[in-house]
């Protein structure tokens, strides 16, 4: 990676949960390049850690935070350190997420406990980043927030998947909702809705079930940097009132 002094984020401070892997760790790597100081927050200290140094290897200012995006103090602590290192937070993604173990599962089979896990996480994640991302961002008199939903929160063919699709489905009401209640305060969020990914996440998917599912079946496999560019698209400036979107990112697969 080549690190811009100056891009379309330079100076500009960006705050992205799950950041250690995946997607999260392609939008830090872009978002550095395009000049932004990048605090990299995830449940794991050595992943968050080994991006913030990459990244400061190649001339980019990261800082690397042990976040828990279920705990309130956590969520609370990163925003304090970010606003501490950076003077405030630009933009906010909230990406970090996870799948249910096993992935499928009727709905008389769905372990409550599971279902309340991964709630807490894709969910429950996102109100606290927001819930503790405002104050600030209304202090600035700006902001920009993006939420990770899901292809499976938009439409009922991930069969099984019980969990996740109704998380990521609150995910996006959740963030169509907090664009009305910020749009006065100069906050815009919006939310990408990825069909598959090559992830980690996924690639698990893939070895449970080997493409007998819904969910698996043969379509464009985006990488996770093509789904990093469209997240920075929506976080610069000069997209006027571009807010409450929910933009899908899964090779025309809602189309048909």
């Amino acid at each position: 990676m080549t690190h811009q002094s100056a891009g379309r984020f330079a100076g500009k401070a960006v705050v992205i949960t799950g950041a250690g892997s995946g997607i999260g760790r392609a939008g830090a790597m872009a978002f550095a390049r395009e000049g932004a100081k990048v605090v990299i927050a995830d449940v794991a200290a050595e992943p968050a850690q080994r991006t913030a140094a990459e990244i400061t290897r190649a001339g980019g200012t990261a800082l690397a935070v042990t976040t828990d995006v279920t705990r309130l103090t956590d969520v609370q602590r990163l925003m304090q350190q970010a606003t501490q290192a950076f003077g405030g937070i630009d933009v906010l993604w909230n990406n970090a997420g996870v799948l249910a173990r096993p992935v499928y599962q009727a709905i008389e089979e769905t372990d409550v406990e599971d279902w309340e896990r991964v709630l807490r996480i894709n969910l429950t994640g996102v109100l606290l980043g927001c819930k503790c991302v405002v104050p600030q961002m209304k202090k600035q008199g700006k902001g920009v927030i993006i939420n990770t939903a899901s292809l499976a929160g938009l439409r009922g063919q991930a069969a099984g998947m019980a969990a996740y699709s109704a998380s990521k489905g609150a995910v996006v009401n959740l963030t169509r909702m907090l664009a009305t209640e910020l749009g006065p305060f100069n906050i815009r969020v919006n939310a990408i809705a990825p069909g598959s990914v090559e992830t980690p996440l996924i690639a698990d998917l893939l070895r449970q079930n080997a493409g007998a599912t819904p969910a698996t079946e043969a379509m464009r496999v985006a990488r996770p940097e093509e789904i990093a560019e469209t997240v920075l698209h929506l976080a610069a400036d000069g997209t006027g009132p571009l807010t409450g979107a929910i933009v899908t990112i899964d090779g025309g697969r809602s189309a048909r």
